[in-house]
């Protein structure tokens, strides 16, 4: 039995107003009580709240070049002790460390886009994924100039009045290995 706020102190009143015999017994007993919800009352402080379940963050999208080293980056992710990197979409890489924070790979020699998922536990509890789009574009200092290859509004052009190549690079990537086209431009008559 619990006894607060006004029931204590009409209990301790009876016991002073009482014989000083049932005063000791009294005492103890009240003793007694609130010893008891002491100690209840500590063993709830002292349990743990559950944890709270970890939550991926694979971090910002990024655009990376042809045939360079890219690395991931899942540190901003909370209550995470492990991490799992996998790729699920786009042209097969391998990654170092996939069970780290930063794993890192080498981008393919062809353009596109490369999709990666995260999950982290906390030993107990595996997170929601998370996922990350690295675009991986041709290794040409002109490219982003290239408004017909890629157009993202440079120059103050239309964003996406383009050929469309990023798209075709990524539903295409591999085809094509080792051709070589030429262009034979002979000048273009503007007088006419």
């Amino acid at each position: 039995m619990h006894l607060y706020g006004r029931q204590l102190l009409e209990s301790f009143a009876r016991i002073v107003r009482g014989g000083w015999r049932y005063r000791l017994v009294i005492a103890a007993a009240l003793f007694s009580v609130l010893l008891g919800a002491a100690c209840d009352d500590d063993k709830r402080a002292t349990t743990p709240p559950p944890a709270a379940a970890p939550v991926a963050n694979a971090g910002s999208d990024q655009t990376a070049l042809t045939s360079n080293t890219v690395t991931l980056n899942g540190s901003a992710s909370t209550g995470a002790t492990t991490y799992a990197w996998t790729l699920t979409a786009g042209t097969t890489v391998t990654l170092s460390n996939a069970s780290s924070a930063t794993p890192s790979f080498t981008s393919p020699v062809t353009p596109g886009n490369l999709t990666f998922s995260l999950v982290v536990s906390n030993g107990t509890t595996n997170s929601s994924p998370d996922t990350v789009v690295v675009e991986v574009v041709p290794d040409d200092t002109f490219f982003s100039n290239q408004w017909h290859l890629s157009n993202t509004g440079q120059a103050g052009g239309t964003a996406g009045e383009d050929a469309g190549v990023l798209t075709a690079w990524n539903n295409h990537s591999g085809f094509g290995l080792g051709v070589r086209i030429a262009i034979v431009d002979d000048g273009l008559e503007i007088a006419h």
